[in-house]
């Protein structure tokens, strides 16, 4: 079983992201939003953590992120900052490569299934999704 946390979890691709492992995988989500309060109807699946915060809360962003396989993050704004607060809050990392970058939303829900779903796809790595 899988374990992912899914920063900025009311975004449309974050909710695309949720669903299809849900429906696909045995994976348990940690949804992080910043409304938990829009996310309550998965509360109580018992494969969902919900947990309240924005990405900069170090604390409460480590304890979301403890015990995860893969993490993804559906993030807008200030991407430099937020990635250099999720590197830290994973212990590691690397830089990240062109944020400013247009990718589908399918093609980046297609990536995170695939994260959930392929056994050790991703595990260690940093990963992430840029047009070439």
């Amino acid at each position: 079983m899988t374990k992912v946390p899914i920063l900025g979890a009311h975004g449309q691709i974050a909710r695309a992201a949720t669903r299809l492992p849900l429906d696909a995988t045995d994976a348990h989500v940690t949804l992080y939003p910043r409304r938990a309060t829009r996310l309550t109807p998965l509360a109580n699946n018992a494969r969902v953590r919900l947990i309240e915060g924005d990405v900069l809360d170090t604390a409460i962003l480590e304890s979301a992120m403890a015990g995860q396989d893969v993490v993804y993050a559906n993030l807008s704004g200030d991407m430099e900052r937020q990635a250099r607060a999720i590197v830290a809050a994973m212990r590691k990392g690397q830089p990240f490569a062109n944020p400013r970058a247009y990718v589908s939303r399918e093609s980046v829900a297609d990536l995170v299934v695939k994260l959930v779903t392929g056994p050790g796809f991703g595990i260690g790595e940093s990963l992430g999704v840029h047009a070439a």
